[in-house]
């Protein structure tokens, strides 16, 4: 389906040809075309260059993660978030979580330790008592 003047504007007023060049991996020459008008853009172009301008996930992603977007800055927004998340943070998080089981089991272990029965209760790191507070009221 061909794409209105109107339509063409509203996208291609707020990118720029190098944006177009890069998004959609085309040559200048096309892109150029493309935002004068001389050459159709197709479809599958177009919903690039939406999804880049607007940072929402082009389906199944946008089913998957309901009201996530990417940020122009290139950040992964979360819908409850004003902070988003670069690739560095998202990568970390793999490593965040490994420290924090192995902080656990030390944790346990010395709940163990400290307890003298060698057997703690499955529950809640912040609802126990420290170790040097077992036993006492």
């Amino acid at each position: 389906m061909p794409i209105r003047a109107d339509q063409r504007a509203e996208l291609f007023g707020i990118v720029s040809t190098p944006e177009i060049v890069e998004i959609c991996q085309v040559n200048r020459t096309t892109a150029m075309r493309w935002k004068a008008g001389l050459a159709r853009i197709p479809y599958a172009a177009r919903e690039l260059i939406r999804h880049a301008l607007e940072g929402d996930l082009p389906q199944p992603a946008a089913r998957a993660w309901p009201g996530w977007r990417f940020g122009r800055d290139g950040r992964l927004y979360a819908p409850d978030l004003k902070r988003g998340f670069s690739p560095e943070d998202l990568r970390a998080l793999h490593w965040l979580q490994q420290q924090h089981r192995y902080m656990e089991r030390l944790h346990r272990a010395a709940l163990r330790a400290a307890d003298g029965d060698g057997v703690v209760a499955d529950e809640p790191l912040h609802s126990r008592k420290p170790a040097d507070q077992v036993g006492r009221n």
